[in-house]
């Protein structure tokens, strides 16, 4: 489909720019409906950034399949409380 095709793009485009280390992407498209689903704020995402920072400080990549570190994990945590308030 044309979103499907359009969202491929913008993430081939986004590991493109993250590869040599760019700390900062302007992202531009024409599909409105794929900007907004691959948008969330910074406050909306904090696991995110925190899963980038740790990412950065042991200068590696990892991957996590059943189980991630607490930090991140009570990151995760706290996110979720926040978008879902008991």
């Amino acid at each position: 489909s044309a979103f499907a095709t359009e969202a491929l793009t913008v993430i081939h485009g986004l590991r493109f720019a993250f590869e040599p280390g760019f700390q900062s992407v302007v992202l531009e498209g024409d599909s409105r409906s794929v900007i907004e689903k691959i948008y969330v704020d910074i406050s909306g995402n904090r696991a995110a950034l925190a899963m980038a920072r740790d990412r950065v400080q042991r200068g590696e990549d990892r991957y996590w399949v059943e189980e991630s570190p607490d930090s991140i994990v009570m990151v995760t945590n706290e996110d979720r409380r926040l978008l879902d308030p008991p």
